[in-house]
């Protein structure tokens, strides 16, 4: 049985993220849904900050190239007193992209942070 999270989380995926053939659509859909609600469950957390590196670049009005603010966006894992370790991280993220964007940047990372902690299995 799928729980009503999950298959909210597939929905949302399903929609908004890309994917790759193999596996496809659904199965990309469902390991973000998965990922985003494993990294939640064990207390990941994602830290966004400017990122220096000028990687993106827009065509201005005035007919210029010019630098398109962004962030570096970490997925991260602490307790209490101790640090923050980073577990998975990517950068030249869209400054001006929209919240959906967000969350499959965050959903992926999660996938990418997963294969470093313990997650329970129940």
């Amino acid at each position: 049985m799928i729980s009503k999270s999950l298959y909210a989380s597939y929905r949302f995926f399903k929609a908004h993220a890309g994917y790759a053939t193999p596996p496809g659509l659904a199965a990309c859909a469902h390991a973000l849904a998965r990922a985003e609600i494993a990294a939640r469950e064990i207390g990941i957390a994602y830290v966004y900050s400017a990122d220096d590196y000028e990687a993106s670049w827009s065509l201005g009005a005035d007919g210029k190239y010019h630098a398109v603010p962004s962030y570096v966006v970490r997925a991260v894992m602490g307790d209490g007193d101790v640090p923050a370790a980073t577990l998975a991280a990517l950068g030249a993220v869209d400054a001006g992209a929209d919240s959906a964007f967000y969350r499959v940047v965050e959903a992926q990372l999660a996938a990418e942070a997963l294969q470093y902690v313990a997650v329970p299995h129940g």
